[in-house]
């Protein structure tokens, strides 16, 4: 099986940080796949995977992974998306029968031209392979074919998500490893870590906390750590990005003294690995979003921002999700704390939707916004071990729908025994 991945770094390495576990996990499922990754930004490929070679058009690339629990390595080819001559000739000899587009991403002129050329009598399959999201219509939306210009190119949607009736998410077997095993978890974030942050890693003691957000009012959540900190020892975990500088200077702005760290660019299986370490996590984006989602431990979650609170849909569908494993009373803490982090508060709540309205219940100042994320976040934190049993409840939920990489490999393999 011959599969050609197209990617558009749009985030800075969300996007392409999924394509790389989605094709190490396919690699996993089936050891003889030939991989082709098309990618419009090097750059960012080159930072999870820093043999991609910036100045190159095309070249092929050593994977490692794990195949029924032995590492192997397989050449991938890797396609610069912007190098129309070199990768028109590559492709002119074969066009691909399979194309997997990733979050909407489209094709490249080049593609198109040979895919749509009167000259071409081949028959391709495309399948959309879109966002992460917990909204109803992922269930609906899966599976469901769209027209193309030709009757020789069919294309169908494939819905990562959080029920039976979509594609699931992605469950590759580092990541699981790490889950079952702490030792190898922390083997693997170790030639990264200090001494002192390596012996608070294995330290049950302290409560350990990752923060990886977009661009924020980071007070209530210094507050809510300060508070913590006088009653029980905790330590913030600071990820490498925009977030970093803005929640460092809150620290010093409130003269914080609860133990905190800045992380270096980190590989994408020690990022993995730490997240099964943490205690708590704050997370954004949907790479690290599905992670932490299957990890079992507590977290909350930042949605993207979008025009007029749209945001707070996505939000507000994951929460309908999560909300059967939590009681009542533990789940109000969450939801309110889950809904306030995720507001834009220079929006007029008069200018919302009634659907968000609805979702917000009524408008509050942005100060009780404040205090509101900062009390709830501190509950939670005080509450970790009896939220963890519900946090684990939706991890075991969501494993049970089956591996995205392995669903998708099965649909294939379907669709192309009914040509």
């Amino acid at each position: 099986m011959e599969l050609c991945v197209l990617c558009r770094v749009v985030d800075n390495y969300g996007d392409i940080g999924f394509v790389y576990r989605l094709c190490r996990s396919l690699l996993e499922c089936k050891l003889e796949i030939k991989l082709n990754i098309v990618v419009d930004n090097l750059k960012s490929f080159n930072f999870l995977m820093p043999h991609v070679q910036l100045e190159k058009d095309i070249q092929s690339v050593s994977f490692d992974f794990y195949f029924k629990g032995k590492a192997q390595t397989s050449k991938v080819n890797i396609y610069d998306w912007n190098a129309k001559s070199s990768c028109k000739q590559a492709f002119f000899r074969k066009n691909p029968k399979i194309i997997l587009e990733c979050f909407q991403c489209g094709r490249p002129d080049w593609l198109d031209e040979l895919l749509f050329s009167p000259a071409n009598k081949e028959k391709t399959l495309i399948i959309n392979i879109e966002y992460l999201t917990a909204e109803s219509w992922a269930d609906d939306f899966h599976l469901l074919k769209s027209g193309t210009r030709s009757p020789l190119i069919k294309k169908v949607n494939f819905m990562p998500g959080f029920s039976s009736k979509t594609g699931g998410l992605l469950l590759d077997s580092p990541f699981l490893q790490d889950l079952q095993n702490i030792d190898l978890a922390l083997k693997r974030v170790q030639p990264f870590f200090s001494e002192k942050m390596l012996s608070i890693l294995q330290d049950d003691s302290f409560c350990k906390i990752l923060l990886f957000s977009y661009k924020r009012d980071f007070s209530p959540l210094v507050k809510a750590f300060s508070r913590y900190n006088m009653e029980e020892k905790l330590c913030v975990f600071v990820a490498n990005g925009i977030s970093a500088k803005p929640f460092l200077s809150e620290i010093e702005a409130q003269k914080a003294d609860f133990l905190h760290f800045e992380l270096p660019a980190l590989p994408q299986e020690v990022w993995d690995a730490l997240l099964t370490l943490m205690n708590f996590c704050i997370i954004r984006g949907e790479d690290s979003f599905s992670r932490v989602c299957l990890a079992g431990n507590p977290f909350l979650w930042q949605a993207y921002p979008q025009k007029d609170e749209v945001q707070l849909l996505k939000v507000n569908a994951l929460l309908s999700k999560m909300q059967g494993f939590f009681s009542t009373s533990d789940f109000c803490p969450i939801k309110n704390l889950f809904l306030s982090y995720n507001r834009v508060f220079n929006v007029p709540f008069s200018s919302l939707s009634d659907e968000i309205k609805e979702i917000l219940g009524e408008e509050t100042k942005t100060q009780f916004q404040k205090k509101e994320i900062e009390e709830n976040l501190y509950l939670i934190l005080k509450n970790l071990t009896q939220y963890k049993k519900a946090f684990s409840a939706f991890s075991e939920m969501l494993k049970s729908n089956g591996n995205l990489a392995k669903n998708l490999l099965n649909f294939i393999k379907n669709y192309s025994t009914n040509l």
